[in-house]
């Protein structure tokens, strides 16, 4: 047989090749792992307080609300967020310190 006349059933398992792999590739994605840094605005809906007041609060008093920084922007690990609720329920109990 020549290219030009290809078997009728390849086309046929090229679509069933591309179906497994689009399902495949659908199955990773639902399996992505947890974004590692979240922008200020993430975290603030995390936190629930305005995103201006997070930003503000990282730049003025970064010990207490650790962020990092990458360029203009502010990112926050797991890590910090965990920091951050612990500085947060301090000032709420008057515990500062």
């Amino acid at each position: 047989m020549t290219d030009s006349m290809k078997n009728p059933l390849d086309a046929i398992l090229d679509a069933i090749r591309e179906v497994v792999r689009n399902e495949i590739n659908a199955a990773f994605a639902k399996q992505r792992p947890e974004k590692l840094l979240i922008n200020t605005a993430e975290a603030a809906y995390l936190l629930d307080v305005p995103e201006s007041w997070l930003a503000s609060k990282a730049r003025t008093d970064p010990e207490n609300f650790p962020h990092i920084k990458k360029g203009h922007y502010r990112h926050f690990s797991r890590a910090d967020l965990d920091k951050i609720i612990a500085t947060m329920e301090r000032a709420k109990n008057g515990t500062d310190g």
